[in-house]
């Protein structure tokens, strides 16, 4: 027979297996679309990569047909965004089910891409191209394109035009500047 401290320990094992089987649950509802739309590679390397960069297209890219699986036609601009502020919540946008809207099929907008997202795990690398508006998503090598919801195209749009933005720094004061005491 267990005793009174022993059914407290099991009451607790009991809770946390509960509880981590609910979290497990929780994310793969979370993700399920996103792991189909991306494949579970790619998924891994947006939550996971850990070298990631932006690319902006002087032009725009061509998206008829297979628009992905062609080299792109012009050289990218490329930033390191690996720890840049506010990334992580990029990549987590990237991966939930709830940043999308999976009943909307947009066309890609004309003029096309102008943007794309390079995530390298150091094996490979998986390429998000992004709509002119940053309303839409494909990835390279993978026929289809997804629709972002627009709060979630915003944060997208806003967070690589800030990688693009010129780094804003303070001047430096010089003696006269000190206050006088």
């Amino acid at each position: 027979m267990l005793k009174q401290g022993q059914w407290l320990i099991v009451g607790m094992l009991t809770l946390a297996l509960t509880a981590a089987g609910f979290a497990w649950w929780w994310n793969v509802r979370q993700t399920r679309r996103c792991l189909q739309f991306w494949g579970p590679e790619a998924a891994l390397r947006i939550a996971n990569a850990p070298k990631s960069e932006v690319l902006r297209f002087d032009e725009p890219q061509d998206v008829t047909e297979s628009p992905l699986s062609a080299e792109p036609s012009s050289e990218p601009l490329v930033v390191d965004i690996s720890h840049a502020r506010g990334f992580s919540n990029v990549r987590r946008l990237m991966v939930q089910d709830r940043s999308f809207d999976w009943a909307t099929e947009r066309p890609v907008p004309t003029p096309g891409w102008t943007l794309a997202l390079r995530f390298d795990d150091g094996q490979a690398a998986s390429v998000v191209f992004l709509a002119t508006d940053g309303s839409v998503v494909a990835l390279k090598g993978k026929p289809g394109t997804a629709t972002l919801d627009p709060a979630a195209a915003k944060i997208l749009a806003d967070f690589a035009a800030e990688q693009f933005a010129p780094s804003e720094q303070a001047p430096e004061k010089s003696a006269s500047d000190q206050p006088e005491r």
